[in-house]
C-alpha cells in the first residue's frame, strides 16, 4: 500500500449537521416574524419541521460510510457493505471542504460526496486533500 493510498471511514460531520439545523431555525424564525394570520404560521411551520425530517431520513440512507482508493481507482462503500468503483468528475477542494462528484456504473447516477474535515480523521483528510491537489480531474 502506497503512502498516497486512503482507506478510511467517512462520519456524518458536525459542521454540516450544525449549518443545516442552524438555517431550518432560521427558516421557522422568519416564519414567525413575517406579518401572516398565525394559523398559516403554523401550516408552514409544520411543513419545514416536515420537509426537515425527511430530509433527514433521506441524508441518512444515502450516507457513504467509507472511501478508499487504490492506485488510481477510487471506491465507496454503502451502508449495505456494497463496495462501488467511482469516477471522479469533479472536484471542488478547499481548506474545510472537500466536494467530490462522482459516478459508478452500478448506481448509473451522478453522486456528491461532501466532506468535512471532521469526516475523516485528521491524518486521512489532509492525505486525501494532498492527493486531491495532485490529481488532474
Amino acid at each position: 500500500m502506497s503512502a498516497w493510498e486512503l482507506d478510511s471511514p467517512v462520519k456524518a460531520s458536525r459542521w454540516q449537521q450544525g449549518s443545516v439545523v442552524f438555517f431550518y431555525f432560521l427558516a421557522l424564525a422568519a416564519i414567525w416574524v413575517a406579518y401572516m394570520p398565525v394559523w398559516v404560521e403554523l401550516v408552514l411551520s409544520v411543513l419545514v419541521l416536515i420537509l426537515f425530517l425527511l430530509e433527514y431520513r433521506r441524508h441518512n440512507s444515502l450516507t457513504v460510510t467509507r472511501l478508499s482508493t487504490h492506485q488510481d481507482e477510487w471506491f465507496i462503500y454503502l451502508p449495505t457493505g456494497q463496495r462501488l468503483k467511482v469516477t471522479l468528475s469533479s472536484v471542488m477542494l478547499w481548506r474545510y471542504l472537500v466536494i467530490l462528484r462522482c459516478s459508478s456504473q452500478a448506481l448509473n447516477m451522478p453522486y456528491q460526496l461532501v466532506l468535512f474535515p471532521d469526516s475523516l480523521n485528521a491524518g486521512d483528510y489532509r492525505k486525501l486533500q494532498a492527493r486531491l491537489r495532485l490529481m488532474d480531474v
